[in-house]
């Protein structure tokens, strides 16, 4: 049994552990995306924000061009 260090609060942690005993940091399998972390929803945010921006742009510079 290994240990890591928590993404949240870089405590360390077993790696067969389900959450950070320090700050209950859920971990779940590689890719996956937990919507109750805080991190992973900020995130989600950030990058829907920034596709539609670009979505935006593009078609700006479209229309303009017409």
């Amino acid at each position: 049994m290994g240990l890591t260090a928590c993404p949240s609060c870089e405590g360390q942690v077993s790696t067969q552990a389900a959450t950070c005993p320090k700050c209950g940091h859920q971990f779940k399998t590689p890719g996956s995306l937990n919507l109750k972390d805080p991190v992973h929803l900020v995130g989600l945010v950030i990058t829907v924000l920034f596709v539609l921006g670009v979505a935006g742009y593009v078609l700006k510079v479209l229309l303009s061009g017409v």
